[in-house]
């Protein structure tokens, strides 16, 4: 918006008082004459009387103007009529209207907000705060006026104070009305016209420096009303503000400058009535004056002179020139000042009277011929000249030493902050791994003191500091006492079972199941529920003292389990938090990926080659996130650096419910399998493939889940040497990345456990992918997803990259497309699926669309049409042939319940028929897209050969 405030820097308020001391010297030294006598002949003194004429003139005019402005003043001080004004209330209700439109369109905002679950403008956080703002936006004129009457409260109070008598007092107090009361003579001496003419010169000098101050005083109280008028005007714009986070700012400048307005009023106000208090006094108009004077008559250099003239020296015949009435005058000239500069310093109108010129002519001379070689320089290194001026020698020389010299020390300037910030980064990283020697060594970390000083006398940061190997010691104990807690539970449940099968119980046993059986509701007697209670029983009763033993031995054994179970819970509350590392770290990966802004696959994967090559793990980073941006990611993955181990899949043991850890090298799952003493079965259970490799050394990578973090693994931790906390948050990166790329089969691919990352195994990773997917838009998401959505991507020969790549369905898009058939083909017939990943799904998955998909999709139907809701749901639905309602449905809008288990079978055909269909269609748009990689008419014919090479081909991965 325009500002019309104006703020005097501190040089212009010197400069402007430099210059009224000039100005009062310069009157001074006119007005004062050594020789009394003789000093103007006839001529002279006729045209001395006329300049005397002139100048009287000039001072009664400005006179009259001061004692005008002063009137001015004092009106607008006593202005008081803000929000009644005509122009405020018409300029109020078009912008009250306005805003309340604009609330609708805010509503839909939080509308569309909540639908695509949008937390900031989600109707939970947004709404109760809009109704609040539509609410005071029609009041706000009268909340504003609230505000200004209190403002004006304490204003009024020092403004009646002085308005009676204010022109008297500020004219009497500074004694104006003693610049035309001249002396007849001055000793023996006859008063001469030049010393007339210098008395009123100094008279316009001091009239003309009270009139800018009283000016300034005016123009500040006038331009705090036309602010309150407009601020009042705007003011439903603030309530809207608060309404819409984007526009928080503009309500905080609206508040900020009203608060400036309402406060500078009663400021100035306060500043004025003390001028006029201290220059009123009925007995003693000039006593201000007076009492500074009078500072020096105990002075030994005062002369006996001054105690003969009351008023001291005199500068010229007016008595305003006196010592004590010039001190009256600097004393109300001041306290005007002070009022105009409190003013400014609350940033309000009557700021800079002008800004001061930046560079004087003489040193734009000066520096002209500098600036001269400075431009021709510039256009000589940047081959601007001619080639008969040597524009072709001179391009890219350092002509000019002065940019030699910038260019040196913001290079040495730029790389003192980069090693500090990577000292600081490194050093977070020091701190973040943990343990008795993380504050020494990582000294350097901003976050050490948050880390290490908490609690009362530091015992939380002493806690932290002992975390890990606390958390290390009790995950022995507790792999020792579920050890323990097995083999009690095993003879405990051994007893049991010895006791069920002795045939002399058999008659209480079956006896028991039928009690239980009676008194439960239960009706099957072998129910695993009764089979144990039973036993229980049993082996109680007669198991004797060795049952008893063994339980509780189990019990107390389960005490223990459950009790470090919990300390573990505890102690991992301590974990070092490595937030502030990532953040730095993140920063820094952000700088080096803007080194390599292509997205031309073959320059990153070279770069990317040549990072790797050198050992420098910034720039490799740096090339990773960019081509992540751009999409390109797999192409890294595959063409990258090779395996140097062995890599397996750890899937957890989900009978168990242990989670898997995503990737282990050769070494971290040997030591995993000792640690935990995994059987042979258990082997088979937890990793992919029986225990075998899924990459094994020479091969390069798949782009999967499990390929991905094992690229990570070998890039990252092996060949350059980062620890994995730091390898795993790049990937966590990468990984939202793929989100906005549409690179769906490797999102979500790490967590985070105890204040540390890990690698996702392939089905969590999976079941969570799936998860986001179906939060979004279907119809955007499957436009917009390529091949690596519903696929990942393997090598036909992992250690040679060039003998080309191939798609399969991942497990998240094969499910997404046996549950969303129906809509996919859908799209298919719009032609609004993305054809790349149409094309891939053809040429290398029809296998999978023709087997295990389709039987998979039976499956489903079949458990679909089990239920009679889904059934009649589908007849009354726009899919249904009207022969099928007419033949299935009763009158009633049922299905006829005889025709139920007919029907049942003829969905599933129905069903099915769509899901071929859907095939066919998904074959025709894929042959139809030769510009996105289509399929042509030869290849559709070779589908069936491709999919049985394929089969015969290991692809090592597991669709359903």
């Amino acid at each position: 918006m325009l500002r019309l405030d104006f703020h005097p820097s501190q040089k212009t308020r010197r400069w402007l008082i430099i210059g009224s001391v000039v100005f009062i010297l310069i009157g001074v030294l006119v007005a004062w004459s050594p020789a009394r006598a003789g000093l103007f002949g006839p001529l002279d003194e006729t045209l001395a009387n006329f300049l005397a004429k002139v100048l009287f003139t000039i001072l009664s005019l400005l006179g009259k103007l001061l004692l005008v402005l002063i009137d001015i003043m004092l009106t607008v001080a006593k202005f008081n009529n803000f929000v009644r004004s005509y122009a405020v209330e018409k300029g109020w209700v078009a912008v009250r209207d306005l805003c309340n439109m604009l609330l609708i369109i805010v509503l839909l905002i939080i509308a569309w907000g909540t639908v695509m679950r949008i937390e900031s403008y989600h109707y939970k956080r947004s709404l109760p705060k809009f109704i609040l703002m539509a609410f005071l936006i029609n009041f706000s004129k009268s909340i504003a006026g609230f505000f200004i009457d209190l403002s004006q409260v304490i204003m009024m109070t020092f403004v009646n104070a002085f308005k009676d008598a204010a022109a008297g007092n500020l004219t009497s107090g500074a004694g104006l009305q003693k610049i035309l009361m001249f002396s007849e003579q001055i000793g023996d001496q006859k008063v001469e016209v030049g010393e007339v003419i210098g008395a009123i010169i100094l008279g316009i000098i001091l009239l003309a420096i009270m009139i800018g101050a009283v000016l300034m005083v005016t123009i500040i109280l006038l331009g705090r009303i036309l602010m309150l008028w407009i601020l009042v005007v705007l003011s439903p714009l603030a309530y809207l503000g608060e309404a819409m986070d984007k526009m928080k700012s503009l309500a905080s400048k609206w508040w900020k400058m009203f608060g400036q307005y309402l406060v500078v009023g009663p400021v100035l106000a306060f500043f004025l009535w003390l001028a006029m208090t201290v220059l009123s006094n009925p007995a003693h108009p000039g006593q201000a004056g007076e009492e500074l004077a009078s500072a020096g008559a105990n002075n030994s250099l005062t002369t006996t002179e001054d105690s003969v003239n009351p008023l001291g020296i005199s500068a010229a015949i007016s008595d305003i020139s006196s010592s004590k009435n010039l001190m009256n005058y600097i004393v109300a000239v001041a306290l005007l000042f002070a009022a105009s500069m409190a003013a400014n310093e609350l940033k309000t109108l009557g700021g800079n009277l002008a800004q001061s010129v930046r560079q004087g002519v003489s040193s734009r001379i000066a520096k002209a011929p500098f600036q001269g070689y400075n431009w021709l320089s510039r256009k000589a290194s940047a081959g601007r000249l001619p080639k008969w001026l040597g524009g072709e020698r001179l391009k890219g020389l350092p002509l000019n030493p002065v940019d030699v010299y910038q260019n040196i020390k913001r290079g040495m300037a730029g790389k003192r902050g980069e090693e500090d910030f990577l000292k600081q980064m490194y050093a977070e990283e020091r701190l973040m791994k943990g343990g008795l020697t993380a504050p020494l060594l990582g000294a350097a970390a901003p976050s050490l003191v948050t880390t290490y000083f908490r609690g009362f006398a530091y015992s939380h940061g002493l806690k932290t500091l002992v975390h890990k190997g606390m958390l290390k010691k009790k995950d022995e104990d507790l792999r020792e006492k579920e050890k323990g807690l097995s083999s009690a539970d095993k003879a405990t449940k051994d007893i049991e079972e010895a006791v069920a099968k002795n045939p002399a119980l058999a008659f209480e046993y079956l006896n028991r199941q039928r009690e239980i059986a009676d008194k439960t509701g239960i009706k099957d007697i072998n129910d695993p529920r009764i089979v144990a209670q039973v036993q229980k029983e049993l082996a109680e009763k007669h198991g004797g003292d060795e049952y008893i033993a063994a339980v509780r031995r189990r019990d107390s054994a389960s005490s223990q389990v459950n009790r470090l179970k919990k300390d573990i819970a505890h102690w991992e509350g301590y974990a070092p938090r490595d937030t502030l590392y990532q953040q730095m770290r993140r920063i820094k990966d952000e700088e080096e990926r803007k080194k390599y802004p292509t997205n031309v696959a073959d320059e990153l994967i070279d770069s990317f080659n040549g990072a790797m090559a050198r050992g420098d793990a910034d720039a490799a980073r740096g090339i990773f996130l960019q081509a992540a941006k751009v999409g390109h990611e797999n192409e890294l993955c595959n063409y990258g650096p090779a395996a140097t181990t062995n890599y397996y899949h750890h899937r957890g043991d989900a009978a168990r419910g242990i989670a898997g850890e995503g990737v282990m090298n050769e070494n971290d799952m040997r030591a995993y399998i000792k640690k935990h003493e995994l059987t042979k079965e258990q082997i088979e259970k937890q990793f992919d493939n029986k225990g075998n490799p899924f990459a094994e050394v020479g091969d390069h990578f798949e782009y999967s889940q499990r390929g991905l973090s094992a690229f990570v693994q070998e890039a990252f931790v092996r060949q350059l040497g980062q620890d994995k906390q730091t390898a795993f948050g790049l990937q966590s990166d990468v990984s939202k990345i793929a989100y906005e790329t549409g690179h769906d089969g490797i999102i979500e691919g790490v967590g985070s456990r105890r204040g540390k990352f890990f690698q996702r195994a392939t089905d969590d990773q999976q079941t969570r992918s799936k998860i986001e997917q179906s939060k979004m838009d279907f119809e955007n998401h499957m436009r917009r997803s390529s091949r690596l959505s519903p696929c990942d991507e393997f090598l036909y020969d992992p250690k040679d990259p060039s003998k080309g790549r191939y798609s399969r369905f991942n497990q998240a898009g094969a499910s997404m497309f046996v549950e969303k058939f129906p809509a996919i083909s859908s799209l298919i017939g719009k032609e609004r699926y993305n054809a790349n990943a149409a094309a891939h799904l053809v040429r290398y998955n029809m296998d999978l669309l023709t087997g295990p998909l389709r039987e998979m999709t039976e499956r489903t139907l079949k458990s679909e049409a089990e239920t009679r809701s889904t059934l009649e749901r589908y007849l009354r639905s726009k899919e249904a042939s009207p022969e099928l309602k007419k033949e299935y449905l009763g009158s009633d809008g049922k299905i006829i319940d005889a025709k139920v288990p007919v029907f049942q079978k003829k969905y599933v055909d129905v069903k099915l028929e769509e899901y071929d269909n859907a095939l066919i269609q998904l074959q025709h748009f894929a042959a139809t897209q030769p510009e996105e990689g289509g399929v042509s008419t030869d290849e559709m014919e070779k589908i069936r050969q491709v999919g049985e090479t394929l089969r015969a081909h290991d692809v090592k991965r597991s669709v359903t």
